[in-house]
């Protein structure tokens, strides 16, 4: 193995179990004490479809999906929430294990005629176990086609997230009414999904709840270096605390940037960054931001974001046209810290989570109208609450937006067209210009465009 890995014979090399890794990843940056549920779902890794651990201040103890699902009790794929979810979005005539983030937005514009049918193919056991009689993957597979046969894709839509929604919450609520925890801490692919998010976040008996940013695979590294440390001593030794910044991207700056824009003759202006860019943005030009290290997960969070003004609802379909995007949901919202409750229901069951953009939020209805770029046909949005210590430049320029417009919120959607991987470098960003996605850039050190009345 060290071989066909490259490195040298006395590496150390350990093995992480898929799903524990998730688990330990949320372990490691929520400061609970104790009473803690940590679950764990996607579409399925080292044999399981689920998991759940429970601390108690001292131990973390499995009570479903350990290291057994690789050896002797691999869990029926047929069981798995996350597999129907991903085979409804393919039945749509979307790309499953990609384009599931649609599904949740169509299923506001249709109805869960068959969600029913679907709740009752999984089975909850007195030990907080899911399970079904369908036989692995194609048994599901061949009963969700005869469950959707002649439904609209919205209809579909619906009735999987319905569905998902439902089996989620009786999931959880058995294992929290087993060990008696007051908080929640969710990884896993399936917890991408914001709207059953929401619908956890709302469980009476709980506190607190978190999803770890990265909640797809591309989060396992974090949870195997915290598996490593944990072999190492004893679970106690982890330093837990609150996950404040997910830029972890590649260190470039804003004069490689600036410097790169020089040399290619675009119009530069350096002087108040913020200011400018909250200006045009009032002017309804549509920009990106550029700053830093680039976001860890799925959600751009203020590092590769692409700007706008939430004030017109068609926004969404000019700057998907940009990007050759087809979306049913609106774009997400960012606002500041003090405006968050002024602007959106926000509980301290979902505050932390709406740092990261991981759950949606029911906008008041004072604000539906002006912002209504952000808001879903449902009455919600997906809020990411910014903090001025963790990403100063994206702050002021919202304040300066408000300053302006006497709107909290700006839109929020990531620095990509359809298909492509977010930008990532000084080069990706302006041939993003160059090619029209956006308006303008904005770093620390200056507004880049091609030629903008301002």
């Amino acid at each position: 193995m060290r071989e066909a890995l490259g490195v040298n014979e006395n590496t150390e090399i350990i093995f992480s179990n898929h799903h524990k890794a998730h688990i330990l990843s949320s372990f490691k940056y929520i400061d609970w004490e104790k009473d803690i549920l940590l679950v764990s779902c996607d579409g399925g890794g080292d044999g399981a479809y689920y998991s759940a651990y429970n601390f108690d201040g001292k131990e973390l103890v499995e009570i479903y999906g350990g290291e057994n699902t690789l050896t002797t009790k691999p869990q029926n794929p047929g069981a798995s929430i996350g597999l129907a979810y991903s085979y409804a979005t393919e039945l749509c005539g979307f790309k499953r294990n990609s384009h599931e983030g649609k599904i949740t937005g169509l299923a506001a514009f249709g109805k869960p005629k068959v969600y029913k049918e679907i709740v009752q193919l999984f089975k909850i056991t007195d030990d907080g176990k899911v399970e079904s009689d369908l036989e692995g993957r194609v048994g599901l597979e061949d009963k969700l086609s005869m469950i959707f046969k002649g439904l609209s894709k919205e209809d579909i839509a619906a009735s999987i997230q319905r569905a998902t929604e439902e089996v989620m919450l009786k999931w959880v609520g058995k294992l929290l009414n087993i060990t008696k925890a007051k908080y929640l801490a969710m990884s896993g692919g399936v917890f991408s999904n914001v709207k059953l998010n929401y619908e956890l976040s709302r469980i009476d008996n709980i506190d607190e709840m978190f999803i770890f940013p990265a909640m797809g695979d591309e989060g396992l590294p974090v949870g195997a270096c915290v598996d490593y440390l944990i072999s190492k001593s004893d679970v106690l030794s982890i330093d837990r605390r609150r996950l404040k910044s997910i830029y972890y991207g590649f260190p470039y700056q804003a004069s490689e940037l600036v410097s790169l824009a020089k040399r290619k003759k675009f119009n530069i202006q350096n002087d108040n960054p913020a200011l400018i860019a909250a200006k045009l943005l009032a002017k309804h030009k549509v920009g990106a931001i550029f700053n830093g290290r680039m976001e860890m997960g799925p959600r751009a969070l203020g590092a590769r974001t692409i700007l706008a003004n939430p004030s017109k609802r068609n926004i969404n379909d000019s700057i998907n046209k940009r990007l050759q995007r087809t979306e049913f949901m609106p774009f997400a919202p960012f606002v500041t810290d003090y405006n968050a409750e002024k602007v959106f229901h926000i509980s301290k069951n979902n505050l932390y989570a709406c740092r990261f953009m991981t759950t949606v939020a029911q906008v008041k209805d004072e604000w539906k109208d002006k912002i209504s770029a952000v808001v879903h046909i449902d009455g919600t949005a997906r809020p990411q609450i910014v903090y001025r210590e963790d990403n100063p430049l994206y702050y002021d320029l919202l304040c300066e937006f408000e300053k302006a417009t006497g709107l909290p919120v700006l839109v929020n959607t990531s620095f990509n067209a359809h298909e492509e991987p977010i930008i990532n470098t000084p080069e990706e960003a302006l041939q993003a210009l160059i090619d029209g996605r956006v308006d303008f850039l904005v770093c620390t050190e200056g507004v880049i465009h091609k030629g903008l009345p301002l």
